[in-house]
């Protein structure tokens, strides 16, 4: 069985600047959803919900959705007709912007991947990923420390930083150094100088697979300098849920 449909698309109306706004799905075609990919758009996502399910938490940066992230997590839920399903952007930009959209459906070659029943709930995800308490422009030289507050259980996948590049993307992170990454007061990086946010891009096909069960209300903190000349635009940080 071939998946019928290759993808479904959305996009908002205009959002003000320092707002947010919604993109809405019109599923007419059902099918399994895979990845979401989002185009260019300075901010971030703070809800992506089907069926009442919000999928991500907290504030999610751009990069990790964007075409080239290897670490964009496929959430194979199943999408009926009619299904409820959209996107909530905030616009961190200066002028009203159309955020767009997309879920690429499953792959199902051979039939790997069942389309119905209990068969396909075992690889169904209820969330995809933890996001940051907050997207926030970084002036140069200054430091900001990034929290979670991590109300489900799951297992973490991959730790992301992005920021907002313009034609560079969202995971250009040029200058930017994370100094801290604690998960209950245990130290994930060992350097008195930090270690590149590069490192923690959604691009590097070397992000470390961190593989940590995640608990209810666990303290996780992220902290990012800017050693850049000018200001990081939009810098955020999420982690997957593996």
């Amino acid at each position: 069985m071939s998946a019928s449909i290759l993808a479904w698309g959305a996009e908002s109306a205009p959002i003000l600047p320092g707002a947010e706004g919604a993109a809405a799905f019109n599923i007419s075609e059902a099918g399994v959803s895979g990845r979401f990919v989002v185009g260019d758009w300075d901010g971030a996502i703070t809800s992506l919900i089907h069926r009442n399910t919000n999928l991500v938490t907290g504030q999610v940066p751009i990069g990790l959705f964007q075409a080239l992230s290897v670490v964009n997590p496929r959430a194979y839920r199943y999408l009926q007709i009619n299904d409820p399903l959209t996107c909530t952007f905030l616009n961190l930009g200066a002028a009203p912007a159309v955020a767009q959209v997309s879920c690429t459906a499953a792959p199902n070659q051979a039939n790997a991947l069942p389309y119905e029943g209990d068969a396909l709930r075992q690889y169904s995800r209820s969330l995809i990923c933890y996001g940051g308490d907050q997207v926030i422009d970084i002036l140069a030289g200054a430091s900001q420390q990034f929290s979670f507050q991590l109300l489900q259980a799951g297992r973490a996948g991959f730790v992301c930083v992005g920021a907002y590049g313009g034609p560079f993307g969202a995971s250009f992170l040029e200058g930017l150094v994370v100094t801290e990454l604690t998960h209950n007061n245990v130290a994930l990086i060992d350097s008195p100088t930090g270690v590149t946010a590069a490192s923690f891009s959604a691009n590097n096909q070397d992000n470390p697979l961190w593989g940590q069960q995640i608990d209810v209300n666990d303290r996780f903190t992220i902290t990012v300098r800017n050693d850049g000349a000018g200001t990081a635009e939009s810098v955020g940080v999420a982690l997957t849920a593996g």
